[in-house]
């Protein structure tokens, strides 16, 4: 089995700068972990190089804290079960499945993400995965969003039924460049602590309809580029949106070659 141990043996190996507060390596004596029935220490993440099935167990993770960049550019991952994957008490996720560009499943139905408040990135660039289904999560205590589902260009369907984004920041380039997604329902989204929307739906080139009648922008200062490159929109309202703090909307709706019917903003 060829793995890497951590994601600072990984930048090590490829030469690669990384930022003082990505440095995690660690070995936590009670936990235990499995790979395919197989016990090996327990290290804070692992790089698969091998392109292949996986069946991972992570027990006893409860004192876990951080999961940022745990399976970073893990790019043999094809399929993912985390059943017995504790996540209790972790805060930050940042880049969690940043990378996995050959994940086609994945099993978070157990993620207990109640503590977690940064979810900045976690699946961006996961480039094959066609459904994420995140009903289960908790996201109440979440303040940054930024980049979560950015370039997952495969991505058809994504459940956000569950989420609760009262206490959320940043939205910037939540979705971007989810080319293969042709609608997003977030009807329920509460924005009225977001202060960054840049990118927000650019790239999200089929996308034809978006309902933002529920969205809150009283404390948005950036919609740079908001739907850029949203090639096939045609129609979007936004009638409530309040565009009073905004500096920058630069950008805004470059390239929305479909777009023929703008519902006028509150300024």
């Amino acid at each position: 089995m060829n793995l890497i141990g951590s994601y600072e043996e990984y930048c090590r190996e490829h030469n690669y700068e990384m930022k003082e507060d990505q440095k995690n390596e660690k070995e936590i004596k009670k936990c235990r972990f499995i790979i395919n029935d197989k016990f090996l220490p327990f290290r804070y993440s692992y790089r698969f190089k091998k392109v292949g099935d996986y069946t991972v167990k992570y027990i006893f993770t409860n004192y876990l804290t951080d999961t940022n960049h745990m399976f970073y550019n893990c790019q043999a991952l094809i399929n993912m079960d985390f059943t017995y994957f504790n996540t209790q008490n972790v805060t930050n996720m940042n880049s969690m499945f940043y990378g996995c560009e050959y994940l086609q499943s994945i099993k978070l139905s157990n993620f207990n993400t109640h503590n977690v408040t940064d979810m900045s990135w976690m699946f961006s660039h996961c480039t094959s995965i066609p459904y994420i289904y995140l009903s289960s999560f908790d996201t109440l205590n979440v303040t940054n969003m930024n980049g979560m589902f950015s370039d997952c260009k495969s991505l058809k369907k994504i459940d956000l039924s569950g989420f609760n984004s009262q206490n959320v920041t940043n939205m910037s380039y939540m979705f971007y460049n989810c080319a293969s997604i042709r609608d997003i329902h977030l009807y329920h989204f509460n924005t009225q602590n977001v202060t960054e929307m840049k990118c927000m739906f650019s790239g999200c080139s089929i996308l034809t309809l978006i309902d933002l009648s529920s969205f809150n922008t009283q404390n948005v200062t950036n919609m740079w580029g908001m739907f850029s490159y949203c090639k096939y929109l045609q129609k979007i309202d936004l009638s409530n949106f309040n565009t009073k703090k905004v500096t920058n909307m630069n950008h805004m709706f470059y390239n929305c070659e479909s777009l023929y019917k703008i519902g006028r903003a509150h300024v």
